[in-house]
């Protein structure tokens, strides 16, 4: 059977965060220039 993966994306007035739950955990996604939100 195949790995399930959650994504998860919050847009907030000043910035987004998006974000990948797996089996090992939650892990937020940088963007290009390796930062967690973006503005």
């Amino acid at each position: 059977m195949a790995a399930m993966s959650v994504i998860g994306i919050d847009f907030g007035n000043e910035s987004c965060y998006v974000a990948v739950a797996r089996a090992g955990g939650i892990e937020t996604i940088a963007n290009d220039y390796s930062l967690r939100s973006t503005p």
